[in-house]
């Protein structure tokens, strides 16, 4: 069976952004969130090996880039550190610019991840827009990832223990492909979680 075209891993041959200079050591929670906010192209430059790369904040993409994608090209993992939120994209959140008078009928930004592993993401506390999405918080525009589905464990013990598809988004009012750790809330993984 073929796959789909909407499932299919974006082209990130020409990337517009890299993340680390081709160490381990100079890939960086402040160089992932600094590329997130550039938008774009993104890939890593962190050596042979796979790496994990601890957030110390969480990378936020601003509603005015047209599309990210996120590869990690199979060697790199996210880490929340059971403390934060890894990757968050609202188009409703004035501080990421709003684009429209309606927010929540925005069409971008376009986020791809794929490639890339997230681990240890914890929302726990964040109730903006309805909270949730530890791992990836996606409310509007669009996304997807080709990273295969992985468990997901509520272990605040507030959500829902679960398997979710490989990315599950929120589109128009909220409502839509999306699994969900309270009603209308747009969440990947419930308040913690792996993706």
């Amino acid at each position: 069976m073929a796959v789909p075209r909407v499932a299919r891993a974006a082209n990130a041959a020409r990337p517009t952004r890299w993340v680390g200079r081709g160490t381990p050591r100079s890939c960086t929670s402040k160089a992932v969130v600094a590329a997130v906010r550039k938008g774009g192209i993104i890939r890593f430059r962190c050596g042979p090996r796979p790496i994990t790369i601890v957030m110390r904040r969480t990378a936020k993409l601003v509603n005015t880039h047209k599309r990210v994608v996120i590869d990690g090209g199979g060697r790199v993992t996210l880490s929340g550190a059971g403390q934060r939120r890894i990757l968050y994209m609202d188009t409703c959140d004035p501080k990421q610019v709003w684009t429209t008078s309606h927010c929540q009928n925005q069409a971008t930004p376009h986020l791809v991840v794929q490639h890339i592993r997230f681990v240890n993401g914890n929302s726990t506390g964040q109730d903006y827009d309805g909270g949730g999405g530890g791992a990836i918080f996606a409310r509007g525009g669009a996304s997807r990832s080709s990273t295969p589905p992985s468990p997901v464990t509520d272990a605040s013990g507030t959500g829902p223990t679960s398997a979710v598809a490989p990315f599950a988004s929120c589109r128009s009012s909220g409502r839509g492909p999306c699994t969900s750790s309270g009603a209308g809330s747009c969440t990947t993984c419930a308040a913690t979680g792996e993706l």
